[in-house]
């Protein structure tokens, strides 16, 4: 091999090299960067899951005692019942050759 075909294989092997240290930089800053916003993110959430959750109770304890849950929600429906019922089989019986009698022969003897 000639000394510039080495050198040029190790200047793109050192380019290379640089570009993977690059972006494996790049990727940890980035996901640490997420970490951190995602953090933001879930405070957010819980904050208004907060708000949300303290006036559901305030409506509760505004409401009048309220039926329970089952009934409520059989008289709204109407209570209809669905049954699923499966479809009877279908059966297909197909002659083969080779069936159970005969191997035994033609006159149907069997145990004499």
């Amino acid at each position: 091999m000639k000394r510039i075909h080495a050198l040029l294989i190790a200047l793109l092997i050192g380019v290379a090299a640089l570009a993977g240290t690059y972006a494996a930089t790049r990727t940890a800053h980035l996901g640490a960067a997420a970490q951190q916003q995602s953090a933001a993110v879930i405070k957010q959430r819980e904050r208004q899951l907060a708000r949300g959750e303290a006036a559901l109770r305030k409506a509760l304890a505004q409401s009048p005692a309220p039926a329970p849950a089952a009934a409520r929600s059989a008289a709204a429906t109407g209570a209809q019942r669905v049954v699923y019922v499966r479809p009877a089989p279908i059966v297909i019986h197909k002659r083969r050759a080779g069936g159970e009698y005969e191997a035994e022969g033609r006159d149907g003897g069997g145990n004499d």
